[in-house]
């Protein structure tokens, strides 16, 4: 493929050679340091959200980066070694037939990852703690080659009817399994010494405890709690998620521009409110504040679930509704309040609500820009967790000072 876009930009002469840069994907375990990743790779956290990056990267393989799965220079603290500590008898590689001999399955026990697939899918052919602890015989070849294609790491593998096992194409891609290693696929080409069992797929160790580095030997069942994959929300995205949150957002958006207009239009007489006293616009505020709290929270039930991309959009439609509400709603009464001789009361408490509001919203925007990594490295910060909450907090505040509000003007 890079030969053909050569010739391609030879034959109409857009560049010279040495100004085309193709990088072919690579993952570079670096000595007593990170993985160098370069290339188009595509990055994956544990529920399956693509990781933005860029064309190279620095992947943690020591288990103490406080960014995970990003290296943040831990490894230089901890004094992290990647020397390859294993048994050489571990690597052989030993074959167990079946009775015809027409399956062979072939076991690397030195780069197996735990990660049970085989099991899962054939327990009475792979039997842990038996020997041997693989068993074809007698069971159907389709089913023993089903359970070892689910093996991630390249530990398993086959010959059938004397045909090595063929392995399907795929892009580059690296799978973050939680609290576990770096599934590869797609063939990135891995630098250095050490040669995977299967180019195509591989598993790589980022806890640092394992005996065969750079490849994961299952060390991290037993090492200790490597992070909890609390992923940076602006790193995550999902263009198909994106793309569903826009075409709802867009008409509430414009539903509720178009309502809030239409009422600012009304005349005095012809404003009257649907629960009592008060005028129509106070009322649609209250109704418009109480939509906009279900939606901040319901963001925040996503960020528990881990879903950090859906909370991402979610949390991003809903401050940008809130911005609605402030120029139609908390402007206007403002400019009222101080125009129109309000009483002390009414005064003090309209304006504490709209400096609740304001701040809260100031807070909601400030993580908008972070989340869609819009604002400069200088102005970002690390505890950024903690501001969503806080800025949750804030926003229930100022709906309760709302309805205190409204209680005190219109119905006592």
């Amino acid at each position: 493929m890079q030969q053909v876009v050569l010739k391609i930009y030879q034959k109409f002469n857009w560049h010279t050679m040495t100004d085309i840069k193709i990088t072919t994907p690579s993952i570079d375990p670096v000595q007593n340091g990170p993985y160098k990743v370069s290339g188009n790779i595509d990055l994956r956290d544990s529920d399956g959200w693509q990781v933005t990056q860029d064309d190279e990267f620095l992947l943690c393989r020591c288990g103490n980066s406080s960014n995970k799965p990003f290296c943040d220079g831990s490894h230089k603290q901890n004094k992290f070694s990647s020397a390859r500590q294993f048994d050489p008898v571990q690597e052989e590689l030993r074959d167990y037939p079946n009775n015809s001999r027409s399956l062979i399955i072939h076991d690397n026990r030195s780069v197996c990852a735990q990660s049970g697939n085989c099991v899962k899918h054939a327990k009475s052919i792979f039997v842990p703690g038996s020997e041997p602890w693989i068993k074809p015989t007698g069971e159907i070849p389709g089913k023993v080659i089903k359970a070892v294609e689910k093996c991630p790491s390249g530990a398993l593998s086959y010959t059938f009817d004397g045909k090595v096992q063929v392995i399907e194409e795929r892009p580059p891609k690296i799978q973050i399994v939680r609290n576990g290693p770096y599934l590869v696929e797609g063939g990135p080409a891995l630098l250095g010494t050490a040669t995977p069992q299967t180019r195509e797929h591989y598993a790589l160790c980022r806890c640092g405890a394992s005996k065969n580095k750079p490849f994961c030997d299952g060390s991290h069942l037993t090492a200790p709690l490597m992070d909890k994959l609390d992923r940076d929300p602006s790193r995550v995205t999902n263009p198909s998620l994106r793309s569903s949150y826009r075409k709802f957002a867009l008409p509430m958006f414009a539903f509720t521009f178009v309502l809030l207009a239409w009422v600012e239009g009304l005349q005095p007489g012809a404003n009257q409110g649907i629960f009592g006293s008060a005028p129509l616009l106070a009322d649609i505020s209250l109704i418009l504040n109480v939509i906009l709290l279900a939606g901040l929270t319901f963001g925040y039930t996503l960020a528990k679930r881990g879903d950090i991309a859906a909370h991402k959009y979610n949390q991003t439609m809903w401050v940008l509704f809130n911005a609605i509400l402030i120029v139609f709603i908390v402007v206007p009464s403002l400019s009222e309040s101080a125009l129109q001789g309000a009483t002390a009361s009414r005064f003090w408490l309209t304006w504490a609500n709209a400096a609740a509001g304001i701040l809260a919203a100031g807070g909601g925007v400030y993580l908008l820009l972070l989340m869609n990594q819009r604002l400069p490295a200088a102005l970002r910060i690390t505890w950024w967790k903690k501001l969503m909450r806080m800025v949750l907090t804030a926003y229930w505040l100022v709906a309760l000072l709302g309805f205190v509000t409204y209680i005190f003007l219109y119905l006592l």
